[in-house]
C-alpha cells in the first residue's frame, strides 16, 4: 500500500506499508519487502504484530517460515492498536480461527493455540465494522512447516 497526493484534501500515508527491517537504509528495505517482512496499514496511527511459536522456543513473523516437528504444540499470537470500532482476525488456509473486537482505545489481541500441521501459513486481518466492513490492516502470512 501507498499514497499519492494531489491536492490538499488527500492526505499522504493513507495507506502505508510497514516493514521489518534491521535499518532504514534502501538495501535493508528493499530485502524486508522481498522477504514478505511487511503489513499494509490504514495509516500511522495503526501498528499490527503477528508472531508464531513453537514449544521449543523458535518464532518467526509476517514473511518467515516456522519450522518445528509434526508433533509440536504451536501458538499464533496477534495484536493491533490505533484500531477504532474494529476487529482482529486470524487467518489460516482453513479459514478464520479466531476473531476479537477492538476495545475503547483501539486495541485487541488474539492468541490461536494449534498443533503442527493444522495450518499451512497463518495471517492477520483487521476490519472496521461499519455497513461494509473496511480494511483498517493486513498481514503477510507467517508460513507454518513441520518437518
Amino acid at each position: 500500500g501507498g499514497s499519492d497526493s494531489h491536492v490538499s484534501s488527500q492526505p499522504v500515508g493513507r495507506p502505508q506499508t510497514v516493514v521489518y527491517a534491521q535499518s532504514l537504509s534502501t538495501s535493508d528495505l528493499v530485502d524486508g519487502l522481498r522477504r514478505g517482512r511487511c503489513y499494509v496499514a490504514e495509516s500511522s496511527a495503526v501498528s499490527l504484530t503477528l508472531k508464531a511459536s513453537g514449544g521449543d522456543g523458535v518464532t518467526a513473523g509476517p514473511g518467515e517460515t516456522l519450522t518445528v516437528r509434526h508433533d509440536t504444540p504451536l501458538t499464533i499470537a496477534a495484536e493491533v492498536r490505533g484500531a477504532t470500532q474494529s476487529s482482529l482476525a486470524i487467518i489460516t488456509d482453513g479459514g478464520c480461527v479466531g476473531r476479537v473486537k477492538t476495545d475503547d482505545c483501539g486495541v485487541a489481541r488474539l492468541r490461536w493455540d494449534c498443533m503442527a500441521g493444522e495450518a499451512r501459513f497463518a495471517r492477520v486481518e483487521v476490519r472496521r465494522r461499519a455497513t461494509f466492513p473496511s480494511m483498517v490492516a493486513l498481514s503477510n502470512p507467517v508460513w507454518l512447516h513441520r518437518r
